[in-house]
């Protein structure tokens, strides 16, 4: 059944309902790898601004490097996807450059609330990454993203958490303002 087809699951897809085609896996890869790499830039620069001594030798200078930049990159990775996702039209740098967009369930803009709950599977995998059970942090950031190649509205984990779907980009997308935490 393609997406475009308007039999029984009409009611419970909402592609079919909006007639929007939800973005492919590969798609959603290549705007993830785009926003992991200009992240990884700026956390960079940011962390030589703050820290330009910082020495990455053996010892606690290393460690201690480690952490202030981990830190660094998670805190602009989770700024970077909510102001982003959050504001109209819901796009990453990476999004624009796939093609893709993140939209509500129902097609509207997702706002600054879920795209704070997308960030949370990303928050715990990474906690859990620094504990002693750091492969249960990759296998959960694994898990999210392939849960969408066996979901029928092909949406992530982080997607159900939120309340929002991935599509192919359409122009236009209605503006909903959702009350804000």
């Amino acid at each position: 059944m393609t997406y475009s087809d308007q039999g029984s699951t009409a009611q419970a897809n909402p592609y079919i309902i909006y007639g929007r085609t939800p973005a492919g896996f590969w798609r959603r890869v290549l705007a993830t790898l785009i926003d992991g790499i200009l992240v990884l830039i700026v956390s960079t620069l940011i962390a030589k601004l703050i820290s330009p001594s910082i020495s990455l030798t053996a010892g606690a200078t290393l460690y201690n490097a480690e952490i202030l930049y981990s830190t660094i990159q998670l805190v602009v990775s989770i700024g970077y996807q909510v102001i982003m996702v959050g504001r109209s039209p819901g796009r990453t740098v990476g999004d624009y450059a796939a093609g893709i967009q993140v939209v509500s369930t129902e097609m509207g803009v997702p706002g600054f609330t879920r795209s704070s709950k997308r960030v949370v599977i990303v928050l715990v995998s990474s906690a859990i990454s620094y504990t002693v059970v750091s492969p249960l942090g990759t296998l959960l950031f694994l898990f999210d993203g392939l849960w969408m190649l066996f979901d029928k509205n092909r949406q992530t984990l982080h997607d159900k958490l939120a309340g929002t779907l991935v599509i192919r980009h359409a122009r236009e997308v209605r503006e909903v303002h959702e009350p804000d935490l």
